[in-house]
C-alpha cells in the first residue's frame, strides 16, 4: 500500500522532464532552425524519456497525476503558454499510461 502512494520518483521525473523541455526549447528559439520541426524533435525525445521511465517504474493513477501536476506547474511557473502546457501534459500522460 505504501508503494502505491509513493510519488517521489514521478514528481521528480515530471520536474526533470519540464526542465529538459525548457532547456531544449530555449536552444531551438536561439538558433535559426524552424521552430516547428525542432520543437517536434524535442517532444519526440520527451516521449522516449517517458517510455524509458515507464519501463523502469510502475505507475498508477495517483502517480501519473503527480507526474502530470509536477510537469505542468513547472512549465506554467516558467511562463509557458497554458494551452500548450495542457496539450503537452495530456500527451505525455497518454504515453505514460
Amino acid at each position: 500500500m505504501i508503494s502505491w502512494l509513493n510519488v517521489k520518483h514521478h514528481k521528480e521525473f515530471g520536474k526533470a522532464l519540464a526542465e529538459f523541455y525548457l532547456e531544449n526549447i530555449r536552444k531551438v528559439k536561439s538558433t535559426k532552425q524552424k521552430h516547428g520541426k525542432a520543437s517536434d524533435e524535442v517532444v519526440k525525445k520527451m516521449y522516449l524519456k517517458v517510455a524509458e521511465f515507464k519501463s523502469n517504474n510502475a505507475s498508477n493513477i495517483y502517480k501519473r497525476a503527480s507526474f502530470g501536476n509536477s510537469f505542468k506547474w513547472e512549465l506554467l511557473n516558467a511562463g509557458q503558454d497554458k494551452v500548450l502546457v495542457d496539450e503537452l501534459t495530456k500527451e505525455l500522460l497518454i504515453h505514460l499510461g
